[in-house]
């Protein structure tokens, strides 16, 4: 039995992160992805013409997983008010047990291979600046965006200042923002 188109286009995205996460992003290729998924090469092809089209299509995978996670986050929120999303935003942020973190390096050693692949990225943040902009304190939002984003950039590279306990109470103080 054949897999769907999206099941094999998933598994081609899911196998492109797992590559640049364990082997680095230099050993990403069209042949490793097409292998490490079990599809001929041909079969990558016709979802990703080239590494450039799956790396684009691999970040935009990962940054609407994150975006889905929000959504999920702000339906479960009992106060739905202006900080709403806010604290979703930092919940997903924070959330040890999602692969947010993992995701992200991926999607950093993809770009660091095509800087000129950031622009989508870059998007998404404004689109999120842009909705929280929305907020009765833009300025106060601002700033806990700003904290959640250094935390994960901190994560991101490997810079854990923070302890488990630390970690709780800041997430904590910034969510309390959220709802003052």
């Amino acid at each position: 039995m054949s897999r769907s188109t999206s099941t094999t286009r998933h598994d081609l995205l899911q196998s492109a992160g797992k590559i640049i996460l364990e082997q680095g992003s230099s050993s990403l290729t069209l042949d490793s992805v097409a292998q490490a998924a079990g599809v001929s090469k041909g079969g990558l092809l016709y979802h990703f013409p080239n590494k450039q089209a799956l790396v684009e299509a691999l970040c935009d995978h990962l940054l609407s997983d994150f975006d889905h996670d929000l959504e999920q986050r702000i339906a479960a929120d009992p106060n739905q008010d202006s900080g709403t999303w806010l604290r979703a935003f930092v919940r997903a942020t924070f959330d040890p047990d999602q692969p947010h973190l993992d995701n992200s390096m991926a999607i950093l050693a993809a770009l660091a291979t095509d800087p000129g692949l950031l622009e989508p990225v870059r998007r998404r943040f404004q689109h999120w600046q842009d909705r929280l902009e929305t907020t009765t304190d833009p300025t106060t939002s601002t700033i806990i965006r700003l904290a959640a984003d250094g935390l994960w950039f901190a994560d991101l590279l490997g810079f854990h200042v923070l302890t488990d306990h630390r970690r709780a109470t800041v997430r904590d103080a910034l969510i309390h923002l959220t709802e003052a």
